[in-house]
């Protein structure tokens, strides 16, 4: 299966301590997500508000995520008010990530709170968890009001067509160049930042040794000091994002098998054969005794 990459930057506008993360992969990323579910029969029940609302949530996610000096494992999981489903979606420390929808009762339906929990988890360290009431259904700004509350730093969120950037306050910036642009003027005001104008892509085909091996050269690079510099811009790391999901019938089994007998004989019901869908990716798995 074919998983095409999504190149991003991270910069810094050191000027007005300033960090923006842009991709121009949002083509690639959502062509990602679409090939995974093929593959798999997966999402063909999703609304079009769903797809929406999944496919901003996995873009806002992801510049999310690549705003930090360390990588790590994110978890989403959002309940809009007066929604009958709610979102997740998971950003894996090598750049993968996946998402779904999941059915909540009717009476969500008339919830008009909403709830949204991010947990972080950094190797060799402990979990964080944030939990917020949202101040707003719309993706991005809930993903702005996650920085502004739980990190302390007010972000910005621009997205279109083709392109995603998240701007970064670092502490004692000069936040007033961009907190109040519109997401068009936002995108235009980054552009104007870099001297050639246009940030190129390489096309290609997932492979996972190339890829890491690529990354992790220019990642080396950029970390000895000689980071490439774009008119005011200072570009200090290279990532890759695609979609995938790291469950497979082993892990199930595995799963199954840790629970006391008990619960095994309920899962099971007296039949050979059992379907187990993935928490994350709602790939259907099936097991056999």
């Amino acid at each position: 299966m074919d998983r095409p990459l999504a190149l991003y930057r991270r910069y810094f506008w050191e000027k007005k301590n300033i960090i923006f993360v842009y991709t121009a992969s949002v083509d690639k990323l959502l062509a990602s997500r679409s090939n995974y579910n093929t593959a798999f029969t997966i999402g063909a029940s999703e609304t079009p508000d769903q797809r929406r609302d999944l496919e901003e949530l996995m873009l806002c996610a992801s510049l999310a995520a690549e705003s930090q000096m360390t990588r790590e494992m994110w978890g989403w999981t959002v309940r809009l008010p007066f929604k009958s489903y709610g979102l997740f979606c998971g950003v894996e420390a090598d750049g993968s990530l996946c998402c779904r929808t999941t059915s909540l009762p009717k009476a969500a339906r008339n919830d008009v709170i909403g709830a949204i929990a991010v947990q972080r988890v950094e190797e060799n360290a402990p979990v964080r968890q944030t939990m917020l009431i949202p101040r707003d259904t719309k993706i991005r700004l809930i993903v702005e009001q996650y920085f502004d509350e739980s990190e302390q730093l007010p972000a910005r969120i621009a997205l279109s067509a083709t392109e995603g950037l998240l701007a970064l306050s670092m502490p004692q910036a000069a936040w007033q160049e961009v907190g109040d642009l519109s997401e068009k003027d936002l995108l235009a005001k980054f552009h104007t930042l870099l001297s050639d104008g246009e940030i190129h892509e390489e096309t290609q085909v997932y492979d996972e040794a190339d890829v890491a091996a690529r990354v992790k050269a220019q990642y080396e690079k950029l970390k000895s000091g000689s980071a490439l510099s774009h008119g005011d811009l200072k570009c200090t790391h290279e990532a890759v994002f695609f979609y995938d999901c790291r469950c497979s019938g082993e892990q199930m089994t595995r799963m199954i098998t840790s629970l006391p007998e008990a619960q095994q004989k309920d899962l099971w019901k007296g039949t050979n054969e059992l379907s187990i869908e993935c928490p994350r990716c709602g790939r259907t798995h099936i097991l056999h005794k």
